[in-house]
């Protein structure tokens, strides 16, 4: 695999922006800022992470797929109520260790 693209469509497109972009603390790539619509693109070296309001999602269906595929997911309600846990999950898996 010589690049990785992961989209991500979020009714709560700020907060979403905001854990990502100023959480990660990497700038944006590109930004789109439509009338009815938003997006931004953050590259991660070989991989890039698209954030996408639920307008814009619809357009890049239609472009991508002659038709709309993005349906409004249901909440992630466990990660939010036990955010802890959350965290704990993504130490444990985390590929990369530091030397103690």
């Amino acid at each position: 695999m010589l690049e990785l693209r992961v989209a991500l469509t979020s009714a709560e497109y700020d907060r979403m922006v905001q854990f990502h972009a100023a959480g990660l603390g990497v700038a944006p790539a590109k930004l789109w800022i439509g009338a009815d619509d938003r997006a931004l693109i953050l590259a991660l070296g070989g991989a890039t992470l698209e954030i996408f309001d639920g307008a814009h999602a619809a357009a890049v269906d239609q472009i991508e797929a002659g038709r709309q595929t993005y349906q409004q997911p249901d909440p992630l309600r466990p990660a939010r109520s036990r955010p802890q846990a959350a965290i704990d999950r993504l130490i444990a898996h985390w590929p990369y260790r530091t030397r103690s």
